[in-house]
This record gives C-alpha cells, sequence and structure tokens, in this order.
C-alpha cells in the first residue's frame, strides 16, 4: 500500500535531533503488522497481553510478534523469555537487550526491529481488545494516514475498569485539528496507537531529552507533520498500578517538570504566536488540574511529600486564591493524618 503524506518536510525543533530510524528495504514479504511487546523485570502480566495479540487470529505473514526485553534481570529475564516460549509456541519471538537502555529507548529499538509496515507497540502490562487489528486496518485503508490512534480503557491490577479516555471527535476518520488536539494536553494511551513505521523513519525515534512524556512530544511530532486517523471507540486496556515505572515519577512530580520540557518542544511546531501561548496556556491548566487531584490524593494515602509537592505545582501553573486554599487544604489533611497517627501511637503506648 502506498501511504501518502501531508507534508514533505519534516519538523524539526532546533537544537532537539531525534534518534535514527533506519528504513527497510521494501520486500513483497513484509507482513502489514508489527507488533512489539516491551517488557522488563515484570513477568505477571506478560501472558495476558501476549494471549491479547494472539487470540486476534492474524497469521505470521501478517503479523510479526515479538517481545522486546530492556536487559531484564538474570531470573525474570529467564522468566520472561520461558512465558514467551510456552505461550507463543514459536509464533512470538523474543530479543534481549544486552543492556538496560531505558523504556523510550527500547521503543526505539522496537521500531528498527519491525518489519511490519504499521508498528503497534505494546506495554507487557497492556491489552488488546477483540478486532482491535480489525478496526484500526479499516481507518487506514479508508484514509490517507500515517497514525491511527483511538480511546483506551483504564483497568486496573485486577482487570477491573476504571475509566475511559476522554473522546477527541464524535466520528471516526481524519481527526480534525490533530496537532492542536494532542498539544494541549496527553490525551491517548500508547496501546491504543499504531504509526506506519515509513513515518518513524521520516521524523526519527523517541527523543531522550525528555524522562516521562517521549510518548507525547513523539504523537505531536507526527501529527505536525503526517494525517492521523481517529477510530471512535476504545479497543485497547490501559493498566494502571503502583509498580509502573512511570507511577515513580508522578510520585516525585517529575512527571510535571518533565511535561512542561515537552510542552515547549511541541509549542515550536506552531508558527502563530497565538497558537503557542493558546497551548501553553491549555498545557499549566491541565498539568494544575492533575497535580490539585494527585495532591489531596497523595495527602489521603500518606505521601505527604508527593502531596506537598504537587500542590506547589498547582499554585505555580495556576496562580490564584484557589490555588492557595488547596495548598491549605493539603496541609489540613497531611496534619490530620499525622495527628491521628500520633493518637494511634500513643493509645498503644498506654
Amino acid at each position: 500500500m502506498d501511504y501518502k503524506y501531508k507534508k514533505q518536510k519534516i519538523s524539526v525543533c532546533k537544537n532537539y535531533v531525534f534518534p535514527k530510524i533506519s528504513p527497510l528495504i521494501e520486500t513483497s514479504e513484509r507482513p502489514f503488522w508489527s507488533v512489539m511487546i516491551t517488557s522488563y523485570k515484570r513477568t505477571e502480566y506478560l501472558e495476558q497481553a501476549i494471549r491479547s495479540v494472539l487470540s486476534q487470529n492474524i497469521g505470521e505473514q501478517e503479523m510479526q510478534i515479538e517481545v522486546v526485553d530492556d536487559c531484564s534481570p538474570l531470573e525474570s529475564g529467564q522468566k520472561i523469555a520461558q512465558i514467551v516460549q510456552e505461550v507463543g509456541k514459536g509464533r512470538v519471538t523474543f530479543y534481549h537487550q544486552p543492556q538496560n537502555v531505558g523504556i523510550y529507548n527500547n521503543w526505539n529499538t522496537c521500531i528498527n526491529r519491525a518489519r511490519g509496515r504499521w508498528i503497534h507497540i505494546l506495554s507487557d502490562d497492556d491489552l488488546v481488545m477483540p478486532n482491535f487489528y480489525q478496526a484500526y486496518r479499516q481507518q487506514i485503508e479508508a484514509n490517507q494516514c500515517s497514525m491511527v490512534i483511538g480511546q483506551s480503557v483504564s483497568i486496573n491490577q485486577q482487570e477491573q475498569w476504571l475509566g475511559i479516555s476522554k473522546s477527541l471527535q464524535a466520528y471516526e476518520g481524519l481527526l480534525d485539528n490533530a496537532l492542536k488536539k494532542l498539544s494541549r494536553d496527553n490525551p491517548i494511551r500508547t496501546p491504543a496507537i499504531i504509526v506506519a513505521r515509513e513515518a518513524y523513519e521520516q521524523v526519527g525515534g523517541f527523543t531522550d531529552s525528555l524522562v516521562y512524556a517521549p510518548d507525547w512530544e513523539m504523537w505531536t511530532r507526527l501529527a505536525a507533520n503526517f494525517n492521523v486517523a481517529y477510530v471512535k471507540r476504545p479497543y485497547s486496556q490501559f493498566r494502571c498500578h503502583t509498580g509502573s515505572e512511570t507511577n515513580k515519577l508522578v510520585l516525585t512530580a517529575t512527571s510535571v517538570a518533565d511535561s512542561l520540557a515537552a510542552s515547549q518542544i511541541i509549542q515550536l511546531r506552531f508558527d502563530n504566536f497565538q497558537d503557542r501561548q493558546e497551548i501553553k496556556l491549555s498545557v499549566n491548566k491541565w498539568l494544575s488540574n492533575e497535580s490539585r487531584y494527585l495532591s489531596n490524593k497523595f495527602a489521603s494515602e500518606g505521601y505527604y511529600y508527593s502531596a506537598w509537592i504537587h500542590a506547589l505545582w498547582v499554585l505555580r501553573l495556576t496562580p490564584s486564591i484557589s490555588s492557595l486554599k488547596n495548598i491549605i487544604n493539603v496541609f489540613l489533611k497531611m496534619l490530620k493524618s499525622l495527628l491521628i497517627k500520633l493518637f494511634h501511637s500513643l493509645k498503644f503506648q498506654y
């Protein structure tokens, strides 16, 4: 299939050099899909992830499936390889990084190892739902696009549904104003995105100048250069749990600082100053709302440092009386929790 691109000139930001993705020699034997499942240390969800892909019943000529492990320690690495062998039964290949490269450089390895025309990067703790690839392929064949995105269901460790990511438009097809919609916040989850390999070859891989938001930067980089198609209903599940690497960055509020750094890169993709200001204010509001929620959540759960630092970010991002009230509210929650613990401690002693 011939994929046409929205622009011939690739949007590159000053002072940012993105990792090179080596092009493949075109052959008729290339599969349509490359499903690249990432892993590191964790073993409890991998079998489910692999089975969710295998259950789509797409043959080997049409779909490459590979688990790319980021140099897990010996014991967990052997367990991961065993799961791939037992569940994949030769249908799923396994690649073990010679050294740990981090989440996003591991994604770049996935892209470089992908032989398919379209790449789906799937974390070992995420899942695809029935007809995922059928629904996404329909959008590929109906639209001249290089990226297809959709909604995703958030689930917890017990596979209970927590919610659905927000809808970006009321209909399927090409996503209107894709760059703006993807720049105001990060509205999509990785399992709900597929990208043409040729698009990665043109814009480069995921940047290592960010630690939390390289995915958001990438989706906007792609949207700045190519058409984006949209699948209306969710066909993937994104797992939320405390053991994830990204959750650790949220606890320290590194997620906020890194998202702001990503936003500065993203704003350079708009020529108009008014558009850049609109994106900046929108991102500040989004991150402030996130930190407001997290500051109160962490205060209630006893993560006092995390609660306090997120409360300060709320004030910094959106200075207002409301933000000051939030700091006071968080402080009172922390104080109440500490006093309850002190009371129980003294009661136990006597």
